[in-house]
């Protein structure tokens, strides 16, 4: 059944036009089908374009609200910090709030300063610069103006501004201040707190979000003003004209859509995707060349050229020899051309059809198979004994539910509707399946056959399916971070009166999560190596000078590498046995020390054992009675994320908290044993 046993049927007679009929048929064949398949890949090519760029604008508005949630949970750090004070007494404190402020910097990394100003618009406080200038006013800035109106948004996010006092660029993310001393009304403005952010530092995030290399992204207000832009900018961008297409539909009440148009920025005919921030006039903006999408269906054009053109040629070539012969040879030589010209046209055809550029095969109408190449058989996982034996069919090879896809590709090919593409499952020699698009035409010169050309797609499958993870991780992360912090802010408010203790107890909590997920970006948050979370957690303590010397916190244990989710709660838990053996426990006298160590157990039920043991702290008559919140968030996090216990004794020394983790952990090719090395904090 290869195409060498495939016959076209002669005519009874002998016709003098018949070698060129054939040849012109059979030169047709791959014409027809280039044609066919450059059309189906221009359209899909397109398509595929814009379901990548809208992903990505989804990713990156999720990245883009990730960021503005983050500062603005920072505004209400500092507004927290400075409530009750007025404007005389932060004038007064000015170089302490300036330092608690400076000291928040390093756990936000795109923001370039925190601001606080005013009613009148003068600087009262800043996080890199010390003393304030007096005499500058801010009142021209516009989250100042658009602020101070009645109908002030909650969160305002600024055009991008080249700082007065350090001239780099920024843009705001500013809200009111409340809860001041100043003895206003709560509904009255009283000043503001301005997080400026680095734009640069944002658009370089964007480059993990897209597809293709050369695309570029961006962060817009809804008015057209160009916050963040990857490639970055070194001065304010122009603002999108209000006549483009874009801000048009954003006026229209669009949330999301794809359009294209020329950028005003750079003059480049681009395709672009915009997805709405949820919850800012904010919109994230995707964009590809429109000459680098045609010119990648271009490209896969020139590959089957360069693999049919030789044989196109071919064929028409004898088509020219076979019009010039018939005008010049007599009726014998003419029949003797013919049968010469036949055996050319189908060694031609066989060439093309046994050349593995593609999987083929000539079928009845009926789907029953007339030839089948040697690429067919093998992207289905058969042989030609297969084949010979009866095992393989085009029915047979074909999963259930494209059957019907099949039958009617067929029928519209026999009532000539022209070429028929459309995709479906094969199922192989393995039962695994491959996804193909296919392509279905008459053949030439054989009214009752059909010939499909199959081409593997499995790649550009693979390709979407890393594209769809890659989004779904980016909402996870952000949801997983947000979720967190919220939890703590709330349980920390729940058990906490005290509006600095509150503050302190928050910015403890968020800054260890900052710490885990810096140390997990560092493994693409894949992991994190469990004696670095510890170090850093108690590092962390030790810089903030609560008496914890290089020399007085003592870890060992095994080589493990821990998952992202279990790595951001065991920070929590040590940053919370820190701050209590801090204030109360070994930590808090000058004698006192903590030794946290660690092993495995065996492999059919494997988990962690962890302890924290204290010595030489205040004695204790009895244990305390009291559940504070660091206890119960303990207890959740082991209990309810790491399905594991806790166990605590209050040795005369000081605490024992034995913790056991039930979770996913994998050991380092190299271990250290227990004992063998004792790590400083």
């Amino acid at each position: 059944m290869g195409a060498k046993n495939l016959h076209i049927a002669r005519a009874p007679k002998p016709d003098s036009r018949w070698p060129v009929a054939f040849l012109l048929s059979a030169a047709t064949i791959p014409v027809v089908l280039l044609a066919g398949l450059s059309t189906q890949e221009f359209h899909t090519n397109w398509q595929q374009t814009e379901r990548e760029l809208a992903r990505s604008a989804d990713a990156t508005a999720e990245y883009s609200l990730r960021i503005l949630e983050a500062h603005r949970l920072a505004a209400d750090r500092v507004n927290d910090l400075l409530r009750g004070l007025s404007d005389s007494e932060i004038r007064a404190r000015e170089y302490d709030l300036h330092q608690q402020l400076r000291a928040l910097i390093p756990s936000l990394p795109l923001v370039q300063t925190v601001a606080v100003l005013d009613r009148d618009g003068y600087l009262l406080l800043t996080a890199n610069v010390y003393p304030v200038p007096r005499d500058r006013d801010f009142k021209d800035r516009e989250w100042v103006r658009d602020l101070s109106k009645p109908d002030a948004p909650v969160t305002h996010v600024s055009k991008v501004n080249i700082g007065r006092l350090d001239n780099f660029l920024f843009f705001g993310v500013s809200q009111r201040r409340s809860g001041s001393g100043n003895g206003l009304p709560d509904d009255a403005f009283d000043g503001v707190i301005n997080i400026s952010v680095q734009p640069n530092h944002v658009s370089s995030g964007f480059a993990d979000l897209t597809t293709e290399a050369n695309d570029v992204v961006a962060l817009v207000r809804a008015d057209g003003e160009i916050l963040a832009r990857n490639p970055g900018f070194e001065k304010p961008l122009p603002p999108i004209p209000q006549e483009s297409d874009y801000i048009r539909g954003i006026n229209g009440g669009l949330e999301r859509g794809i359009m294209r148009g020329v950028s005003p920025v750079d003059g480049v005919d681009r395709l672009v995707a915009f997805r709405k921030v949820s919850g800012y006039p904010l919109y994230a903006l995707v964009a590809r060349d429109a000459a680098a999408v045609v010119g990648r269906w271009k490209e896969r054009l020139e590959a089957e050229l360069l693999f049919g053109g030789p044989a196109i040629l071919l064929l028409w070539a004898l088509v020219a020899l076979a019009f010039r012969d018939t005008r010049r040879v007599k009726d014998a030589q003419l029949e003797l051309a013919r049968a010469q010209a036949q055996r050319d046209a189908e060694a031609n055809f066989r060439a093309v059809f046994d050349s593995g550029v593609a999987g083929m095969a000539i079928l009845n109408f009926d789907g029953s198979a007339v030839a089948v190449n040697d690429r067919l058989l093998s992207m289905t996982g058969h042989s030609r004994d297969h084949l010979a034996l009866g095992r393989w069919s085009w029915n047979a090879v074909t999963a259930p539910e494209f059957h019907e896809a099949d039958k009617g590709a067929i029928e519209k090919v026999r009532q000539g509707r022209g070429p028929e593409s459309y995709e479906k499952d094969v199922v192989r020699a393995d039962a695994s399946r491959l996804p193909v698009r296919v392509f279905a035409s008459l053949l030439p010169g054989s009214p009752g056959h059909v010939v499909v050309v199959v081409e593997d797609i499995s790649k550009h499958r693979e390709a979407e399916a890393r594209r769809d993870l890659m989004t779904r991780e980016v909402e996870h992360r952000a949801k997983n971070m947000l979720a967190m912090i919220q939890a703590s802010v709330r349980l920390s408010a729940e058990t906490t009166s005290d509006s600095h203790a509150l503050a302190a107890a928050v910015e403890g909590r968020i800054g260890a999560l900052g710490r885990v997920q810096s140390l997990l970006s560092e493994s693409a948050w894949l992991d994190a190596d469990m004696a670095n979370l510890i170090r850093n957690e108690l590092a962390a303590f030790r810089d903030s000078g609560e008496g914890c010397s290089l020399s007085r916190c003592i870890i060992e244990g095994p080589a493990l590498r821990l998952p992202a989710a279990v790595a951001q709660s065991l920070s929590m838990i040590i940053h919370e046995l820190a701050t209590n053996a801090g204030k109360y426990g070994a930590l808090s006298t000058g004698q006192g020390r903590v030794i946290v160590k660690w092993s495995t157990t065996g492999h059919d039920s494997p988990a962690i054992c962890l302890s924290w043991i204290e010595e030489s702290g205040p004695r204790l008559s009895e244990p305390p009675t009291r559940r504070g919140f660091g206890t119960m968030l303990i207890d959740t996090v082991v209990q309810s994320h790491l399905n594991g216990t806790v166990a605590r004794q209050w040795e005369p020394s000081g605490l024992v908290c034995d913790i056991r983790i039930e979770v996913p952990f994998s050991r380092s090719e190299t271990l250290v044993e227990h004992g063998a090395e004792r790590r400083r904090a």
